[in-house]
């Protein structure tokens, strides 16, 4: 099969150009080993994933052998070459690895990427806005990137985050103050030109939809405030999530329907051990120990 079209396919769902190779190593290995895919089903495509587990070859992470393979079935059902989507229900446990707090950010440290001086001032309330989703509603960079006008309630103060395969699909409440940064950035949008409500939420320099290279771009622009430290997308989603469990002592079930999770082992991993209870524990049962 010619992978040219998956290949725009891809780039049309504003992924990186890297993530994008990554994909297309992932499916081309999976065609030329599985010459009736195109026939395929849910028990076909699980055995598959099975047998690569177990194979002793050095491999990429089972994690992106999924997310590979589901995009190309993804993109065989929307093309209409195959009649049902068979990954719905695919997921293969791996390993997960644990939070490690050292890496993680404070609210207010998070809070500080809203208050730089922006060189380019056309661009600071978009910007602005990019940065509110990112630190109040931890959204990936993809979810970003997905955001249409329609997803906006400003009335209601209300964001619907759509499911893009991964986590679930969900309406978050926008921060007063985030409301202000959108109503600056929506009246710029107004002013730049005509939009209807499937119009991309955050458009380029250039007037396109907004790309997950841009927003990474904008976050590593503000490395020199965390010069010792590994400041990008996936570290401040992590550590939002984090402080609504450890700081904000917000319910496990409310910051897995916060964060899109289906399982709440997903959630449960950024809970850091509670070291003043630990404290309190080995005081009450050991006293007089050392000061």
């Amino acid at each position: 099969m010619n992978l040219k079209l998956f290949q725009q396919y891809l780039g049309k769902r504003n992924n990186k150009a890297s993530t994008i190779n990554a994909y297309l190593f992932v499916v081309n290995r999976f065609v030329m080993d599985n010459h009736n895919h195109i026939n395929y089903g849910f028990n076909e495509i699980s055995n598959y994933l099975g047998r690569y587990i177990q194979s002793k070859t050095k491999r990429p992470s089972m994690n992106l052998i999924q997310a590979g393979i589901k995009q190309f079935y993804l993109y065989l059902y929307e093309e209409g070459l195959i009649e049902h989507y068979p990954c719905r229900n695919l997921y293969i446990k791996t390993k997960r690895i644990p939070v490690n707090p050292e890496l993680l950010f404070t609210q207010k440290e998070l809070q500080l990427l809203l208050n730089r001086h922006e060189r380019y001032k056309a661009l600071a309330n978009r910007n602005n806005a990019i940065i509110s989703f990112l630190i109040h509603q931890a959204l990936s960079v993809g979810q970003v990137c997905n955001l249409r006008l329609r997803d906006i309630n400003m009335e209601e103060c209300k964001a619907t985050i759509r499911n893009l395969g991964i986590g679930k699909r969900r309406i978050l409440p926008l921060k007063p103050s985030q409301v202000l940064i959108l109503e600056k950035y929506l009246r710029q949008m107004k002013f730049l030109g005509e939009l209807h409500s499937k119009s991309p939420l955050f458009l380029s320099s250039t007037g396109g939809p907004i790309s997950s290279d841009s927003i990474h771009y904008l976050i590593s622009t503000f490395k020199p405030m965390f010069p010792d430290r590994n400041l990008n997308p996936k570290t401040i989603r992590k550590s939002v999530l984090a402080n609504w469990l450890n700081d904000f002592n917000l319910p496990v079930e409310d910051v897995q329907y916060l964060a899109g999770h289906k399982q709440p082992t997903s959630t449960l991993k950024y809970k850091l051990p509670n070291i003043s209870e630990s404290v309190r524990m080995v005081n009450l049962y050991f006293p007089g120990g050392d000061g």
